[in-house]
């Protein structure tokens, strides 16, 4: 996790109060907690909270935040939403159920092997519903350029994250900011809340 004060003020100037790689004096770091270290002289508007963990039960996953609040709050916000794996025949194909309502899917796959590929996909959620994503067959002339290419194989294993925006809505409006990128804090200033599952 980071936490960030903005700087009352001057909205553009975070400053890095809370770190669990940074803590001062070598103190221990509690993984249940966010501890936060703030200067006495300097006031904050807001901070910036930015959170990435995984559980380790059965339902395992990860979760994202990355959100502003007026005060540091005792907890973090729960995701309302939720995905789940569906079973289909193509290894080359992932389907996703969409439990609640959310903004953006990311799928991503990734081998180790040479060459290294890494296919990342972002993809309008179908919300109470199934979304499904395929992998894209190789051109013929890549393939024949790139012998390694024409039967890639990432393996049965897919990352699919699901995010909420608090201040946008639908697809198109997070493909805009994540493309257009703006703004370095663009997530933050929208709200991020996110799910990501292995499948």
């Amino acid at each position: 996790y980071q936490v960030q004060g903005e700087v009352e003020g001057n909205e553009n100037r975070l400053m890095p109060i809370g770190d669990l790689r940074r803590a001062p004096g070598g103190a221990v770091p509690l993984l249940d907690q966010l501890e936060v270290f703030r200067p006495e002289s300097v006031s904050f508007s807001r901070y910036r909270v930015q959170m990435q963990g995984s559980t380790t039960n059965t339902d395992a996953y990860t979760y994202y935040c990355d959100q502003y609040f007026t005060n540091i709050s005792a907890t973090l916000p729960i995701p309302a939403f939720n995905i789940g794996s569906t079973t289909l025949g193509d290894s080359r194909l992932v389907g996703v159920q969409c439990i609640g309502e959310f903004n953006n899917l990311v799928i991503r796959r990734a081998n180790s092997t040479i060459p290294s590929i890494t296919w990342t996909a972002y993809t309008a959620p179908i919300n109470g519903g199934i979304t499904t994503h395929r992998l894209p067959d190789v051109p013929t002339e890549l393939s024949i350029l790139f012998s390694g290419l024409k039967n890639y194989n990432f393996g049965s294993q897919v990352l699919v994250r699901a995010e909420k925006y608090q201040t946008l809505t639908g697809f198109e409006a997070v493909q805009s900011m994540l493309f257009l990128n703006e703004n370095p804090n663009w997530r933050a200033n929208a709200g991020m809340l996110g799910i990501e599952r292995s499948f």
